[in-house]
């Protein structure tokens, strides 16, 4: 699970075949599990990820997009189709 040079899953990276009456998910679909998420974050920024930011009651995240203290860190994006997908280093 380390992140030293992380390779990224091409689900990531890669682009998607649209589907027609797509919904987006409304929630985290799916969690990477990193041991360091700052530095997942900042490899993630360098290939064009953006990072979602929070600021509603108990989620709130940084200025990289990290959630930190309340739960494990984390850090959300979303995929080419709207998706929420994360980073985040397990308790």
């Amino acid at each position: 699970m380390a992140c030293s040079g992380c390779i990224w899953p091409a689900a990531i990276m890669s682009s998607f075949n649209p589907k027609p009456n797509h919904v987006s998910a409304t929630f985290t679909v799916l969690n990477f599990p990193v041991d360091d998420v700052d530095r997942a974050v900042d490899d993630l920024k360098k290939r064009g990820v953006r990072f979602e930011h929070y600021d509603q009651g108990d989620l709130k995240t940084d200025e990289k997009g990290i959630m930190r203290g309340n739960g494990p860190t984390i850090a959300w994006f979303k995929d080419p189709a709207g998706n929420i997908l994360s980073v985040l280093k397990p308790d």
